[in-house]
């Protein structure tokens, strides 16, 4: 998350949580929950500036990915930032649905949950790949992601 805050100017976090809507985790839980996540990486430099979460249940609601509300709400938060020079990083395909619908124009898809790339009519719809969070920041750290994202 270091390497994350020197080169980025906003990090925000967009997070569907339907446990909330369902019960099993209050709002309040959920701040805890970022609370101790920024305990644990601002003492190593890193940063946060923001957390939206969708807390509904229903697919339908405009919150939650792959819909583009919580980047709206970003933009709206953070108007410097500019969705065609943004990168999206998630771990799921409907990260990379919301990246598309909120028109984030770079898409890192980070197979921790699953093991390939989502994909599209045979092409993937990432932009890069990679095993895990610190493999990205490691690319990023090499300059290696900057021959590829210009």
């Amino acid at each position: 998350m270091a390497q994350f805050a020197r080169q980025f100017g906003r990090i925000v976090v967009c997070t569907n949580q339907r446990c909330i809507g369902r019960g099993l985790l209050s709002e309040q839980g959920l701040s805890d929950i970022h609370r101790y996540l920024l305990q644990l990486i601002e003492p190593a430099g890193g940063r946060i500036d923001h957390f939206y979460f969708a807390k509904e249940v229903s697919d339908d609601d405009p919150l939650r990915k792959p819909h583009p509300g919580m980047a709206l709400l970003a933009l709206k938060d953070y108007p410097e930032i500019d969705l065609e020079k943004s990168i999206m990083v998630g771990n799921n395909p409907s990260d990379m649905q919301f990246a598309i619908n909120a028109k984030i124009h770079y898409k890192v898809f980070l197979n921790t949950t699953i093991d390939e790339a989502p994909m599209k009519e045979g092409q993937p719809i990432s932009d890069l790949h990679y095993p895990g969070l610190k493999d990205f920041a490691d690319s990023i750290k090499d300059n290696t992601i900057s021959k590829i994202i210009q």
